[in-house]
């Protein structure tokens, strides 16, 4: 008896189909999702449209029914771009009227130095400058010291009593600094240049102590030889280097505290500027 022939099964060649139909049915969805994300929701869109609208508009000075420009009378409006007249403290911001006030303070300071000094700064034995944070008084050693000494001369009284007059009602803080030439000194009271200019400006901070400036605005400093302004080549370099400085600062927190008590509002005071800042305009 004959065997039955099995019959060959045919591959399927459409499988694909089923997996075609599950992208395409995933795909259909992730666009769906992606409109939806991306529908705008008008009405929240209206509402935060009118929010900023109001924000940016309150404070203009123009008629809402004009059009372009042109109140609904005809005539046309001018918008000055310019700030009237620049000189209200009260219409800047409150870190930039702090800036103004300490800045008119210590300007007005240095006014009174120069012409109390005007004679000593046209004789070339006193010079003042400065900066809007602040003034820097220098003053030749020669005029206030014996030579070789700490110790102040009958010269030096009027002089610093004079800057004493105008900063005593300030409450600026003051560094007194002291500096000399590069000749060695060493004896038992000044073993090195270090000791004789840290001694003369703590001379000059001990006279301004009795003239009744409080002595916790000041400070005594001495840099010895090393911070010169002229060469020390040169008799006249040498006489140059040999001098005292008062550098005054401008009080910024005396300036908050000031426009705080007209009800300006708070503000943090700011820190002390620091030395090294003025020194690279030196």
């Amino acid at each position: 008896m004959p065997r039955k022939r099995k019959r060959e099964e045919h591959e399927n060649l459409e499988r694909w189909l089923v997996s075609y139909a599950d992208f395409i049915t995933l795909l259909f969805a992730f666009f769906v999702v992606m409109y939806s994300i991306s529908s705008v929701n008008e009405g929240k869109y209206r509402i935060v449209s009118d929010t900023v609208a109001s924000a940016f508009n309150k404070d203009r000075a123009l008629d809402m029914e004009s059009v372009d420009g042109v109140p609904a009378d005809g005539d046309p409006v001018i918008l000055s771009t310019d700030v009237a007249g620049g000189d209200s403290i009260t219409d800047m911001p409150f870190q930039q009227r702090v800036d103004k006030l300490a800045k008119e303070q210590i300007d007005d300071m240095a006014d009174k130095v120069e012409e109390s000094m005007r004679d000593l700064i046209l004789g070339d034995n006193v010079n003042v400058s400065r900066s809007g944070d602040w003034i820097n008084v220098q003053i030749k050693s020669e005029m206030l010291f014996v030579s070789g000494s700490a110790e102040l001369n009958d010269e030096a009284y009027p002089v610093l009593e004079e800057l004493a007059d105008i900063l005593r009602d300030h409450t600026n803080p003051m560094q007194v600094e002291g500096f000399t030439d590069n000749v060695p000194i060493s004896n038992y009271i000044y073993p090195s240049n270090w000791e004789l200019s840290a001694a003369r400006a703590a001379s000059v901070v001990h006279l301004f102590e009795q003239e009744g400036i409080n002595p916790a605005r000041m400070a005594a400093i001495g840099y010895s030889q090393y911070r010169p302004i002229a060469s020390n080549d040169s008799p006249d370099g040498r006489r140059k280097n040999r001098r005292i400085e008062l550098l005054i600062l401008a009080d910024k927190s005396q300036a908050e505290k000031m426009l705080n008590e007209e009800g300006g509002g708070r503000l943090e005071p700011d820190s002390m500027p620091p030395r090294s800042l003025r020194q690279e305009e030196r």
